[in-house]
């Protein structure tokens, strides 16, 4: 549970003046924090029927964990992460951009289908995303902290994990690790504020026309270097990192599809989502 809570309201004139003028692009003025309901959870992950929990929870502690991340989220396309995790009994970790779930009522609609399905985890990735001028936004890391409060307070986030928008950081326990420096500070700030911000050891990119670079099987070979050679962040622990743009392409959930299945059936992975990371 996070450990602070900062009073902030989205119309609060300080903090709109002082993202306009970080962000001239951006205004949270037409931004008012969303009434969600308290959640309640649907379902016991836990008391599930163990066809419907999946191999890889009934496996044992000493296999190499996979967390599967995807980031940006709520957008077009998004919905198939709630279909899959559920009727494939895949644990996820979503990181959400707030100003994204507040898009429309279907993008509403969908993070409360999030909120109730057992195998979604949601992580906080800010409200804005830094507008996509991230050296700005890196620039005044009081702000970065401001937008990440005001994500957790608009979509009522009560848990701990964080990803910076744009830098791959690391805060886990008294751990740390910086791709670019102008990430430090902030990463730093969340951590004050509790939060176990994360990285990841690896990320399945896409190419201009939205199709996955590389293949499941191709994947799995580089998960597989990666646990021998435990040079991940933690060994025996790999966080792999994909985007929510990319699932508007069918023929990119049927790969990601597979790649779940073979992961599952090799018998030396385990699928978790990120709260579990030790």
């Amino acid at each position: 549970m996070i450990q602070y809570r900062k009073s902030i309201v989205c119309g609060s004139s300080i903090l709109v003046l002082c993202l306009a003028w970080v962000f001239p692009m951006l205004s949270f003025s037409c931004h008012k924090p969303a009434l969600f309901p308290p959640y309640v959870q649907a379902y016991d992950a836990g008391n599930l029927p163990a066809s419907q929990r999946g191999r890889d929870s009934l496996r044992q502690d000493t296999l190499t964990c996979v967390y599967l991340s995807f980031d940006d989220g709520i957008l077009k396309g998004s919905e198939v992460l709630d279909q899959t995790a559920f009727s494939d009994s895949v644990p996820l970790t979503v990181f959400l951009i707030g100003k994204n779930v507040l898009r429309n009522d279907s993008t509403r609609r969908l993070y409360e289908a999030y909120r109730r399905n057992p195998f979604i985890e949601i992580g906080n990735h800010s409200f804005t995303h830094a507008g996509g001028h991230y050296r700005r936004y890196y620039a005044h890391p009081d702000t970065v902290e401001q937008d990440f409060i005001l994500n957790a307070d608009t979509l009522l986030l009560t848990g701990d994990i964080a990803r910076l928008p744009g830098r791959n950081c690391w805060r886990i326990n008294d751990r740390s690790r910086d791709d670019l420096p102008d990430g430090k500070a902030a990463a730093d700030s969340l951590r004050a504020l509790h939060y176990r911000v994360f990285g990841w050891d690896m990320e399945w990119s896409y190419n201009g026309a939205g199709r996955l670079v590389g293949t499941a099987d191709e994947m799995l070979g580089r998960i597989d270097r990666m646990a021998q050679r435990k040079n991940s962040f933690t060994a025996n622990h790999i966080v792999l990192l994909l985007h929510d743009p990319l699932l508007q392409d069918s023929s990119n959930v049927a790969e990601i599809r597979e790649f779940i299945h073979k992961l599952k059936v090799k018998g030396n992975y385990r699928l978790e989502q990120l709260g579990k990371y030790p």
